[in-house]
């Protein structure tokens, strides 16, 4: 099976120990992408988890990053905000 190469939208606690964690050790999930706006998270999880690429902004990773045809996304956020935004370019995960 091709890998699905996916992207996440923030990587607060939950996102870190749970959902990236969890993706992360599934044989045919790749994960490509990482929009995070607190820099130095970023990049400490993309080097935890190999993730190839970090945007400081979602929108741009949904853009520029190569993600499944789809947007493989996985959208972390327990307030909601910009939910709506974001599930109407994106099918999430």
């Amino acid at each position: 099976m091709e890998e699905i190469k996916i992207g996440f939208i923030g990587s607060g606690h939950m996102g870190q120990r749970a959902h990236i964690a969890n993706y992360a050790t599934l044989p045919d999930v790749e994960l490509t992408a990482l929009a995070e706006g607190r820099t130095e998270t970023a990049k400490a999880v993309a080097q935890c988890y190999g993730i190839k690429t970090i945007y400081s902004d979602h929108k741009e990773m949904l853009e520029k990053a190569q993600l499944d045809e789809d947007y493989a996304v996985e959208y972390v956020d327990p307030t909601g905000k910009g939910w709506n935004k974001i599930k109407a370019r994106c099918r999430l995960l």
